[in-house]
């Protein structure tokens, strides 16, 4: 009798960033294909985390963090694309959500 197995079995992988663990379940024939994908995978994460990271020095995030009024400073595309959606959650959730807010105003709201 022919078996036919038409899905391998899935291989983790696992990649630790941003404070978590990144679980990637993945299926092919091919063991290193699925270590090269892994891996990709993760130089991604970590680039996103420098990118990202309000905890990183030099990130975009703690650099916009650190402007004063009227300041500016340059940001990648990937920034600018999770800001566009952190403000797009922002209206959906009628500003429930506010990405935006700031330490300071956050502080006032408290008193």
């Amino acid at each position: 009798m022919l078996r036919i197995d038409p899905d391998p079995p899935a291989v983790s992988f696992i990649h630790s960033a941003m404070a978590t663990e990144f679980s990637f379940q993945l299926c092919d024939d091919d063991p290193e294909f699925l270590k090269q994908t892994a891996y990709e995978a993760s130089l991604l994460i970590d680039s996103l985390e420098k990118k990202l990271s309000l905890y990183q020095e030099g990130s975009d995030v703690s650099r916009i963090n650190a402007l004063k009024a009227g300041e500016s400073t340059r940001i990648s595309s990937e920034t600018t694309e999770c800001l566009k959606q952190a403000l797009q959650a922002s209206v959906r959730f009628k500003s429930r959500f506010n990405p935006f807010i700031g330490r300071a105003a956050i502080g006032s709201k408290k008193q």
